[in-house]
């Protein structure tokens, strides 16, 4: 019983070190987005799915976004098109093609609440 006393005794001091210690900070996985234009015009980013907005900025006229699974996302066009792609990714059209201002990828706000 006495040994095992001082082995609690002994890890008590390492075990308070690790419940203060800080937390690790949240991974942000991200979606790979390629958008693609006339004549096999394109780029590729990483968006995180953080559900925040990232700008393009890139004025290459859109006619196309694949994406990788992690999302969902949502793209918005300067022309008014608004492109949803699903949690596990997938191949789209934009119509009329245009250029791609920035989207959001990851949970939608009221998702949890099932809202949409």
């Amino acid at each position: 019983m006495i040994s095992i006393t001082s082995t609690i005794l002994a890890i008590l001091p390492v075990l308070s070190t690790l419940v203060s210690a800080n937390p690790i900070a949240a991974r942000t996985s991200n979606v790979s987005v390629t958008f693609i234009g006339a004549a096999d015009a394109q780029y590729t980013l990483d968006i995180p799915a953080s559900s925040t907005w990232t700008p393009t900025n890139n004025v290459l006229s859109i006619s196309h976004i694949s994406t990788s699974a992690g999302g969902p996302c949502v793209f918005f066009g300067v022309d008014g098109v608004v492109f949803v792609a699903p949690a596990e990714g997938g191949y789209g059209d934009v119509g009329p093609p245009q250029t791609i201002a920035g989207g959001i990828c990851g949970p939608f706000p009221g998702s949890d609440y099932g809202m949409w």
